[in-house]
This record gives structure tokens, C-alpha cells and sequence, in this order.
């Protein structure tokens, strides 16, 4: 049982009390009107008044006075009304005297109460008397000394020099009619008499006072319930929605879900969760109460437990992810990858059934006067802090960090490569995360600002306890302060879903789940949708970044060979157009088979040539025959699968028309893109044809063998070159893939669907210079040429960087780095120049 026991409520008894410290003679003896409040209580009839007092008003108070009475205890009541009664209704006593002249004077004199009667009412009233009653003490006096509660009788005198002097002498009064229902504490409506309502043994009621109780509902804000419960349900729908869009953008659809999915999901299941909480007490009036006049739900009430966990278990859920979310957009900020991510969704999914159990156990949740059915610590205890806030300040602590290093990182990313598509995407994210953060920093703090202003609302209930003694609860309302702050967390609690959506919804890799997603695929196919919705086909959802090299000559597949054949696991057989030139011979000597075959024949005579094999490595060459590339790659994926491969790898690389939808082409590079998409179709197909792309960077090589400083007519070295000495690109060496190649053949699972980035270092061509200047101790500068201008020397190039120069490297689709670095340290630029011994002659 809950007790919030106003007793300074009576203190406005005070201001309305009849009597003063001055009693004023002189008055008249009038009839008790049948309409006052203490009619029945009094043995006599007349009554003495007060010069100057009214009937009306002295009944109108006195029935205040004994209205707040209720707030006492049953003897306190009994006893005090006499008293009360007494004292404002002395019994009038009149006296006759003749003065010499023979003229008749009436001398009307009060009967005081007796001390007798003062006593029986100070005991049980000792505590309101000794605090806020002093003058009603059973040893008060008027200011001319004569008692109050006389023992016996008061003695009156009244003298006018050469007329009359007269003494009386007046009996106190105890003419007093008991009644038994004096003793019975009558609760002012809406009060409820805790007597004939609180069920022994049961949970949860709220006293004002040991005898009345709040009745059920009671609300703090009753003009602004209606409005703030609409508010709640109309956001809490509209957040409710947002989260299953991203249950089921992130949840069902992927075709593989990636650790940012499932953090994504996470929070937004906790959304769910905790929107089905507020629809469940939606659905009834006045859910917090019970069916017991005057008692708030409790655990034992089995649909407030329910919804109390709900909400528990969803908030909770909520909270402790966006950390998780958080801490994935941090690490991409890092270009690396989130690791052991089992270990912690264990342990965070741990700690939330913890969390929500726990309370449940030590019997905490209940509806009170102020919130819905959850943890109660009314009682002062830690339950609330244990299981929320505290695991709750927690989280926010680490969002808050996590988020003030993505913001560095982002920043220093961006000086690096100010790609605008990047910035608006960080921006989004960090805005979001800041949000969330606001949110639950607001959400979690409101409970300390109204603990602290917890004696204002002490005062609005007292006056409101006031005025419903009076007698009409209708004309009284309940002014509680801080209905701003109770609105906003309303708001900022209920659309924490709709935040989430915000950063994460409203984002292109959306619309790229949903186009490639395999199940709504089937599910349009079986209802005959296909004429009518056109999906896309599938790029990887767990890797968005993407970037590209100029091959020129440099061989991919040689480096992986050799890579291979240092692996007694692989026998390697390699497929060449001329197995006689001395690159061919290489590779037969350090151990590989190879084999003549053209792309150019037959799929038939491909495929008898890969009988046999487990694992295919592709690199398409779009030099010579581009206008086939396509053709020639898909054949060769066609004969890898009829043959019985288990694991194709391809290199890949982005493919600028899809990305900027027409805006650039580049063959080389939509060719290639264009049969990835056609071996992941395959892989959908046929789910024992695993497929893993790699996409190579820009090669060191290319600075050595293509793009060379040269000298100017100052005989100062000037590298020359289309890319945007402000972009951002990925390099590497491209002798380092064939690691990469392995490791994913290795763990053919792991990988399978992965589109993986490989790139050594991000750099921007003046980084390059740069690092050119230091290794040779030359200096290098560099020279933008023109996309277009470029072009005359070298098309395809033109073609690629006019593109990057716009979109940036493996930045723009977010690629996860980290894989490659995960697996060897590789080379910078840097070292690779020294490893050749580069010079500039």
C-alpha cells in the first residue's frame, strides 16, 4: 500500500478559524439555523454572535473547518467537531440589570467551551495542534489573559465611571449532543474511505491521509489526459509502423544479414515491443485501475504484469542496441569491421531478459499515479535504478562516446575525400545518433526533475485536497506543474522507432534490399506479379563499397596462382590462351598446371576443361574484345556450374552506369559489373554454387609502369593525371589479392554472397606526390589534367576517374576494409616504393 499523507493540508484550517486571540463582546444571541453544520452536535438553541459576523459566512466556514476534519482520524474528527462547535456556536447567556435611573440593560455574554472538552480533543489532535493549531491548545489565551477553555466559568466586566459596574460570571459550556457517526471518517469525494474499500492484502492503493485513498482513475493533468493519451497513441503508431518497415527491411528481407542488420533489427523490434505495450492498455479504459473501487493493478493483476514486462523488455531492447548501432557506424568511421559480434548480441540479450526479469521477481511491477503498469519504486526503493537507469545511463554513456569519435572520424574521412554523397550520409547518421541520444538522456532525466519538484506537486494536491472538503470536487481542479515536460516525454518516448527509421530507412541500400531481396522475389512470382513489379537484381547488402584499378598488363591471376600454389590444399590448373609464353612457363615451374583454352570456344569444350574442379578464380580482360567481355564471362560462369564448381570468385569492380543511373559508362567497368550480377542470379538458383566477389584497387604498379612523373621544362618532376587532387581513392598491391583470393576459398561459408573490397591504402594524388617526394627525396608535385584532355591519351581511364573524380573510392558504397587487412598487413605505397627500389632519374 502506497501513503502520501498530507497532513499540512489542514493548514489552510488556519486562515478560516472563527476565533482570534481578541473576542469581541457586545454581540447579539441569535438561533442556531438548522442549515449549520454543527445543528445536531449542540444541546441549546442560541447562540452568541459576534459584532460585525454573519450567519452565512460563520456557517460557510464552519463547514470548511469540519470538512477538512476528514483529513484527520477518527478521534481527532469526533473530538475536534465539538470543540470546534463549541467554541464557533458559544451558547449565549443573557443578562437583565437595572441601572439607578431605572433604565434595563441586556448584557448577551458567550458560554466558552470548557477545558474538559478542549482536553478530549487536544490528545488525539496533539500532532495538527502542536504544528499548526497553536492558539487552539487547551492553555491558550485571549490577549486580555482570560483562558480560552476556562476550567469552570469566565467573568465578564463592564463599568462605565458614574453609570454602572457590573461583573458576570458565565459557566462554560459542554452542552454537547454525542453522535456515533462523528467517529466514522466521511472522505470528500472523489476520495474514497480506505475503511470500506482497502482489501487487506492486496496492492495498490495511495493514501492521502491513514483513512482516504485516491480513487482509481486519478489524474494528474485531468483537462490534458485526453490530449496527451491521443498524442501517445497517434506517434506510438506511426513509430509502430516505421519499426516493422525495418523488421522487415532489415529482418526478412536481406537475403544475408549483416551485423549492422541485426543491430538495426534489434532496436527496432524493441520498438515493436514496446508500441504493442501502449496499444494493449489503449484497448481498455482506464487500464492502470482494477476492478477494485480505489486500487491500482499491480503484479497480481496478470495483464499489467504482461504489459509491464512488454515495455520493460522493448525499452530495454531499444536502449541497449543503439550503442550496438552506434558502435558499427564508428568502426565503418574506422574502415574496419565490428569483431566476436556473437559475443556481444549473447551478452546484450543476456542482460535484457535480466533486466525485465528481475523486477518481476521482487513483485515491482504496478500501475501508479502518474505512469502505466511498470517497475514501482514509490517506496523509495532501487528497483528502477538496478533494471533501467542505471544499465540505462550506461548505454548512453557509451552511445555518447561512440558517437563524438564518429564525428572526428567522419571528419578527418572527409578532408581526406570530400565526397558530398559520404558527408550527407555521416551527417544523417551522426544527426540520428544525436536524437537517440536527446531522447533517452530526456527520458531517462525526467524522473530526478520530478522527484525534485516533487513538494510542488505535494502543494497542488494539498489545495486540491482543500478545495474538494468544501463540497463541490467539481469546481476543484488539480493544477500539477510540469504538463510541458510530462508532453515531451511523451513525444520523445514514443518516437524512438520513427528516429531509428530516420537515419536507417530512409537510406538507398533500402530500395536495393528490397528490389533483390530473393523472398520477395517469390512471393511476387507466386502471386502473378512479375508483368507488374520489376526487381532488380541482387549486389551484396554486406558490403556497399566498391572501388577500381586501371589493369593495363598488370595480371591479377597470376598473383593469385602463386599465392595458391603456396597452399599444399589447392592443386592449381590454370586456363591460358598461351600456354608457351613466359608467364605460362613461370607458373609451370613453381607447380601449376596450365592448360590452352580461349575464351572464345565453345561453352562445351570450357566446360570438359573444369571437369573436375572445386574452385574458380575469374578475371575477365576487356583489352582486345571488349564488346565480348560480357558474353565470354557469362560463358565461362555457365560452364564453371555445369562442370560441378563449388566456389567461383570473381573480380569485380563497380559499375558507374548502374551507380549513377547513365550518367557515366566506362565497358571496362560496366562489363564487369554486369556479369557479377549474372553469377549471383546463378548463385540465387542454385544454392551449391557458392559466389564471392573481390574488388581490386588502383595498382601501385600503375604509378611505376604507366603514370610516371615526369620532368617539366624547369626540369622540376610533375606527375600528370585526370583524378581530382582532393578524391580519396583506394590502392594497392595488386601482387597482395592472391591472399585475399585464398582466405576466402578457405572459408568458402563465410563468405559466400560477399562482395570484399581490396585495398591497401587510401590516398588522394597530392598523398602520392607526397610520398613519391620522401622515398626518391626528389620533389614531386602534381598536375590535374582534365578528364576529357586525359581522354586522348588514355579513353578508358578517362572514362573511370571522370567517374571517381564524382563518387570517390570504396568511401562511397561503404566497403568493409577491414577483411583484407584482417587477413595480412599489407603493403602501403610507401613501402612498396621502397621495396623496388624506386628512383626518378
Amino acid at each position: 500500500m502506497k501513503k502520501i499523507i498530507f497532513f499540512f493540508v489542514i493548514i489552510n484550517i488556519l486562515i478560516l478559524i472563527v476565533n482570534s486571540q481578541d473576542f469581541k463582546l457586545g454581540g447579539s444571541c441569535e438561533v442556531i439555523d438548522s442549515k449549520s453544520p454543527c445543528f445536531s452536535y449542540l444541546n441549546y438553541t442560541n447562540f452568541y454572535l459576534q459584532p460585525g459576523d454573519s450567519i452565512i459566512q460563520l456557517n460557510q466556514n464552519v463547514s470548511d473547518i469540519l470538512g477538512k476534519l476528514e483529513f484527520t482520524t477518527p478521534d481527532c474528527k469526533s473530538n475536534a467537531t465539538y470543540l470546534f462547535c463549541l467554541k464557533s456556536y458559544p451558547k449565549c447567556e443573557s443578562n437583565n440589570e437595572t441601572l439607578s435611573n431605572g433604565t434595563m440593560i441586556l448584557f448577551n455574554l458567550p458560554s466558552l467551551p470548557c477545558n474538559s472538552i478542549c482536553l478530549k480533543a487536544e490528545i488525539p489532535c496533539k500532532v495538527y495542534i502542536d504544528n499548526y493549531f497553536k492558539d487552539l491548545s487547551c492553555i491558550s489565551k485571549y490577549s486580555n489573559g482570560d483562558p480560552m477553555f476556562p476550567i469552570n466559568s469566565t467573568e465578564y466586566e463592564f463599568s462605565e465611571r458614574g453609570i454602572y459596574d457590573f461583573k458576570f460570571n458565565v459557566q462554560c459550556s459542554n452542552d454537547i449532543i454525542y453522535d456515533n457517526k462523528t467517529t466514522k471518517i466521511n472522505c470528500p469525494a472523489p476520495l474514497l474511505n480506505a475503511e470500506d474499500n482497502v482489501i487487506p492484502g492486496k496492492t495498490i492503493y495511495y493514501y492521502i491521509t491513514d483513512n482516504c485513498i485516491l480513487d482509481c482513475p486519478f489524474e494528474i493533468y485531468p483537462t490534458k489526459t485526453n490530449i496527451l493519451n491521443k498524442t501517445n497513441y497517434v506517434l506510438t503508431s506511426i513509430s509502430f509502423i516505421t519499426c516493422v518497415f525495418m523488421v522487415i527491411t532489415f529482418g526478412i528481407l536481406p537475403n544475408k544479414l549483416s551485423h549492422r542488420m541485426e543491430s538495426i533489427l534489434s532496436f527496432a523490434c524493441g520498438g515493436c515491443i514496446t508500441a504493442l505495450s501502449v496499444f494493449i492498455q489503449s484497448r481498455q479504459d482506464n487500464f492502470n485501475c482494477s476492478s477494485d473501487p480505489g486500487r491500482f493493478k499491480s503484479q497480481s493483476d496478470y495483464l499489467c504484469l504482461l504489459t509491464g514486462l512488454i515495455f520493460q523488455f522493448g525499452g530495454i531492447t531499444s536502449i541497449f542496441w543503439s550503442p550496438m548501432i552506434a558502435y558499427d557506424f564508428f568502426m565503418i568511421s574506422r574502415l574496419s569491421k565490428i569483431r566476436k559480434f556473437g559475443y556481444y548480441r549473447i551478452g546484450i540479450w543476456s542482460l535484457i531478459f535480466v533486466l525485465t526479469a528481475l523486477p518481476a521477481f521482487g513483485g515491482k511491477y504496478s500501475a501508479t499515479v502518474t505512469t502505466n503498469c511498470w517497475i514501482n519504486s514509490d517506496d523509495g526503493s532501487a528497483w528502477q535504478y538496478v533494471s533501467f537507469y542505471i544499465p540505462s545511463w550506461t548505454a548512453m554513456g557509451i552511445l555518447c562516446i561512440l558517437s563524438v569519435l564518429s564525428v572526428i572520424n567522419v571528419s578527418k574521412m572527409y578532408r581526406e575525400s570530400p565526397n558530398r554523397r559520404i558527408l550527407f550520409f555521416n551527417i544523417k547518421i551522426i544527426i540520428t545518433s544525436i536524437i537517440l541520444l536527446f531522447n533517452l538522456t530526456f527520458a531517462s532525466s525526467l524522473k530526478f526533475y520530478l522527484e525534485d519538484k516533487m513538494d510542488t506537486y505535494f502543494d497542488a494536491i494539498a489545495i486540491w485536497a482543500d478545495c474538494i472538503s468544501q463540497g463541490d470536487p467539481s469546481k476543484c481542479e488539480l493544477k500539477a506543474p510540469g504538463y510541458e515536460l510530462k508532453a515531451m516525454n511523451v513525444v520523445v518516448v514514443s518516437i524512438l522507432g520513427f528516429c531509428i527509421f530516420i537515419g536507417y530507412g530512409l537510406d538507398p541500400i533500402v530500395i536495393q534490399i528490397w528490389k533483390e531481396s530473393n523472398k520477395l522475389k517469390w512471393i511476387v512470382n507466386k502471386c502473378g506479379l512479375d508483368d507488374f513489379i520489376k526487381l532488380g537484381s541482387e549486389t551484396s547488402t554486406t558490403s556497399t563499397g566498391s572501388g577500381s584499378g586501371n589493369e593495363k598488363k598488370q595480371s591479377k591471376g597470376g598473383s593469385v596462382v602463386k599465392e595458391l600454389l603456396k597452399d599444399e590444399l589447392f592443386k592449381v590448373i590454370t586456363l591460358s590462351r598461351n600456354p608457351e609464353s613466359e608467364k605460362s612457363k613461370e607458373l609451370i615451374k613453381l607447380g601449376a598446371q596450365v592448360i590452352k583454352c580461349d575464351e572464345s570456344q565453345p561453352k562445351e569444350e570450357i566446360e570438359k576443361v573444369m571437369k573436375g574442379c572445386d574452385y574458380v578464380y575469374l578475371v575477365t580482360n576487356s583489352q582486345g574484345y571488349c564488346d565480348k567481355e560480357i558474353e565470354y564471362g557469362k560463358k565461362i560462369v555457365d560452364a564453371a556450374l555445369k562442370s560441378g564448381v563449388k566456389h567461383i570468385i570473381f573480380s569485380t569492380v563497380p559499375g558507374p552506369c548502374k551507380l549513377s543511373n547513365g550518367k557515366f559508362k566506362s565497358p571496362d567497368l560496366d562489363n564487369k559489373a554486369e556479369i557479377e550480377d549474372y553469377i549471383k542470379q546463378l548463385s540465387k538458383s542454385n544454392s551449391s554454387f557458392i559466389s564471392s566477389f573481390v574488388i581490386a584497387p588502383w595498382y601501385y604498379q600503375n604509378f611505376v609502369n604507366y603514370y610516371k612523373p615526369e620532368k617539366d621544362e624547369n626540369g622540376k618532376y610533375v606527375l600528370k593525371w585526370a583524378c581530382n587532387p582532393k578524391i580519396s581513392l583506394d590502392y594497392g598491391d595488386i601482387d597482395e589479392i592472391g591472399l585475399l583470393v585464398r582466405e576466402i576459398f578457405k572459408n568458402s561459408t563465410k563468405y559466400s554472397g560477399e562482395t570484399i573490397p581490396f585495398s591497401s591504402q587510401i590516398l588522394t594524388p597530392i598523398q602520392i606526390v607526397e610520398i613519391m617526394s620522401k622515398v626518391t627525396n626528389k620533389n614531386v608535385s602534381y598536375q590535374f589534367v582534365n578528364p576529357s584532355e586525359f581522354g586522348k591519351l588514355d579513353p578508358e581511364v578517362s572514362l573511370m576517374l571522370d567517374f571517381f573524380n564524382e563518387y570517390g573510392g570504396f568511401n562511397s558504397y561503404l566497403g568493409d576494409r577491414s577483411i583484407a587487412h584482417n587477413i595480412k598487413k599489407l603493403t602501403t605505397f610507401e613501402e612498396y616504393l621502397k621495396n623496388i627500389n624506386y628512383k626518378l632519374e
